[in-house]
């Protein structure tokens, strides 16, 4: 994940941005990205079957003016449209700058959310050490465990189920529970969360926000393994990995154990 990277860390500190991703296993909260990056699949599918250049197609998207807006990507990006293959007034190509475009952007958006809201319900909020219900995803069960921490982004939290295993999710997929887990010691983290709201060493931020966290007993802390020389003089015994269904992966030989 190139978000979690020391580098991609690095740049955001000197740029003075903020990295939040979504949250595992819920694309919607990046709709926007999702649709787009469909559109061009889509797009350079039909290219590829009807042999046309991709180049025009995107151009003739970039022209194309956004669904309840006046403007282009292209107009909003460069502030006047491209000249493509259509025929067009050279007036209508001159620079002019969409001054109310964020305003209109605005109103799309709460237009949105107006239609999206018809048929939806507000979700309870969670705290530290609440006893949940996680839908984790490497089953169909709904499994047991307690609310450990609070994200930044937006109603996503960190749950830690009763084999130890800590897990992001968003509120969807979280619901309240009257059982109380037995929690194990700490594990393992979610595959699909890589730490990345987590600031380069040595360059933290003054206001980077803190959360609270659930001490477990007997907790040691997580020792990572060199990996093995490649000239196999130094090897180390791999713990064994299991996947989501409890399937034991077994390394190939040509790799040292």
């Amino acid at each position: 994940m190139p978000f979690s990277s020391y580098k991609m860390k690095e740049f955001a500190t000197s740029w003075n941005f903020e990295i939040k991703t979504s949250s595992p296993r819920y694309p919607q909260s990046n709709g926007q990205s999702e649709r787009f990056v469909n559109i061009v699949k889509t797009m350079f599918r039909k290219c590829t079957e009807e042999g046309s250049d991709p180049n025009l197609a995107l151009l003739g998207y970039r022209n194309t003016p956004i669904t309840g807006l006046p403007y282009s990507p292209a107009q909003l990006l460069m502030g006047r449209k491209l000249n493509d293959l259509v025929p067009t007034d050279p007036k209508m190509l001159k620079p002019q700058l969409p001054v109310d475009a964020p305003y209109l952007l605005q109103q799309r958006k709460i237009e949105q959310k107006k239609h999206y809201d018809r048929h939806t319900k507000s979700r309870p909020d969670h705290h530290v050490g609440d006893s949940v219900r996680v839908h984790t995803g490497r089953s169909n069960n709904w499994e047991k465990g307690v609310v450990t921490s609070m994200s930044q982004a937006p109603r996503s939290y960190y749950v830690t189920t009763e084999d130890g295993t800590t897990w992001r999710r968003n509120s969807r997929v979280i619901n309240k529970s009257k059982h109380t887990p037995v929690i194990n010691e700490p594990s393992s983290f979610d595959e699909d969360e890589h730490q990345s709201e987590q600031q380069p060493q040595g360059r933290q931020t003054n206001n980077q926000s803190t959360t609270s966290q659930v001490e477990f007993p007997n907790s040691q802390p997580r020792v990572e393994l060199p990996c093995a020389s490649y000239n196999n003089t130094t090897h180390y015994n791999r713990p064994a990995y299991t996947i989501r269904c409890g399937r034991e992966v077994k390394m190939p030989k040509r790799y040292p154990e």
